[in-house]
């Protein structure tokens, strides 16, 4: 394969592998990510994971937090691998400005969609999780962020519905003042102070099917930490319900936004089965289950602002953000009084 079909180019991986002790490079591949270039690496020590870390979230404070955090996740018997350190001693190789992590590459199979007992085992990791973290500190290098806030989603709107009446698209101003409505709904019911009163642990802020990999029905890593922080767990049990418990038409593979993004249909049964792992671990309280609901709105809506913003060609972006946006909104008006019961927390 050519170096430019890496996403890190190889003379680059070869020459942060020499921070390493892993041995010549023998062969170079393809790495999945969206926000962070990644490459697998082979050498004649073993297979490694190398990423290239997104600036945005690389000062030294975030990077400290996360491996501290993943460091305990380990030490719990979680199925979470620490990044192996340089020569000198790092978790992470700072060249120029740049910086790499390196992970042992975990062999696993990817998740299949609607196989029940997987589900309850990334229910039962994911609430292992946070009853490992409700009073961890991993220190103050990383503040609190609202993650998949109404106020960007409504910001992204704004942007869209303008886009929309420049070029007198009329339907899809129609269809965007709608989305407007549920976003600004949205931020009434959820404000910022009711998000912050909900309780907190650490999370992991990305929890989905392409971030975890399975043998058989149980999960033997869970990957992806750079979303990882302090807040409400129930942001965590939001994407488990959108990523685990809807149906798809096509798998959500690491590095395909459009993928992760697309539509779905909830399925109660599988939704049951991940909130059976989850509940064996927390019981969620009754605030938390009243907000579950416009956390599961704000985040599928987030998927596709965000996404459109930042991943996507300006000639489609009405027509990604649209495609099929509603029909999840709908099924998660219908699914309200059985996801705030709290029942599918109890369903086997």
């Amino acid at each position: 394969m050519s170096n430019d079909k890496l996403a890190i180019p190889r003379r680059d991986a070869e020459a942060a592998l020499e921070a390493y002790d892993t041995g010549p490079v023998l062969f170079i591949r393809p790495g999945a990510g969206t926000a962070n270039p990644a490459v697998i690496v082979v050498t004649k020590k073993g297979q490694y994971f190398l990423k290239l870390r997104n600036p945005r979230y690389s000062s030294r404070g975030q990077l400290t937090f996360d491996h501290e955090v993943i460091r305990r996740l380990h030490q719990a018997g979680l199925p979470v691998t620490p990044p192996v350190r340089t020569r000198n001693g790092s978790r992470w190789l700072q060249w120029d400005r740049d910086v790499y992590e390196l992970y042992p590459l975990i062999e696993g199979d990817d998740h299949v969609p609607g196989n029940v007992e997987q589900i309850r085992a990334a229910g039962a990791v994911l609430g292992g999780i946070h009853r490992r973290t409700e009073s961890l500190d991993p220190g103050d290098g990383k503040r609190p962020v609202r993650l998949h806030a109404p106020s960007a989603i409504l910001r992204g709107l704004r942007w869209a519905f303008e886009e929309a009446r420049r070029t007198g698209d009329g339907n899809a101003e129609t269809r965007i003042r709608e989305l407007m409505d549920v976003a600004e709904g949205l931020s009434r019911r959820l404000p910022d102070a009711a998000y912050w009163a909900l309780p907190q642990c650490i999370i992991h802020g990305d929890y989905h099917p392409a971030n975890l990999k399975f043998s058989g029905s149980d999960v033997v890593g869970v990957f992806d930490f750079d979303w990882v922080g302090r807040g409400p767990r129930m942001v965590d049990l939001a994407d488990g319900v959108l990523f685990f418990g809807g149906e798809r038409s096509l798998p959500t593979e690491a590095g395909d936004i459009v993928a992760l993004t697309q539509s779905f249909n909830l399925r109660q049964e599988w939704i049951g089965a991940f909130g059976a792992g989850y509940g064996a671990h927390i019981a969620p309280q009754p605030q938390e289950l009243k907000a579950l609901p416009d956390l599961l709105r704000c985040r599928w809506m987030f998927c596709r602002v965000d996404a459109m913003e930042r991943k996507v060609a300006p000639e489609e972006k009405l027509s990604y953000l649209l495609q099929d946006i509603t029909e999840p909104l709908l099924q998660i008006d219908a699914l309200e009084g059985w996801l705030t019961s709290g029942e599918w927390l109890r369903q086997g």
